[in-house]
């Protein structure tokens, strides 16, 4: 009987903890997320500066076409608004995904992001 309680007490234990670490990982998703999106904002006022100013428009307008294509592609991380994230969620994907799996995604359209920081970044370099 004891040794089915010491089993008892350390699946309990077991389960705290990778509720905790699901739970870290969503945050950092949602940190990320948010991340990207105070990015995003800085990404419009720089790609409206691109647009006025005279640059190759074939690369303006790819880079503006890569950053509507990440814009649609971006997935709300469930539970977790931040007051200051004041945008239509509406054209946001909504998908079930796993902590790890919610995380890596996010992960990914940060990296997606910043290419295209970077090449806006470039772009604006060769002026």
């Amino acid at each position: 009987m004891n040794c089915k309680a010491t089993i008892l007490r350390i699946s309990l234990i077991a389960m705290a903890c990778s509720t905790s670490k699901e739970n870290e990982m969503w945050k950092e998703a949602a940190v990320l997320h948010h991340m990207s999106y105070l990015i995003s904002k800085e990404i419009e006022i720089d790609l409206a500066e691109l647009k006025r100013m005279n640059l190759i428009q074939d690369s303006v307008q790819a880079i503006a076409a890569d950053f509507e294509t990440w814009r649609s592609s971006q997935v709300e991380v469930p539970g977790y608004e931040l007051p200051e994230h004041t945008h239509d969620h509406s054209s946001h994907t909504a998908v079930e995904l796993t902590a790890q799996q919610m995380l890596e995604l996010q992960k990914a359209l940060q990296s997606q992001l910043e290419s295209i920081r970077t090449r806006i970044k470039n772009l604006k370099n060769t002026r």
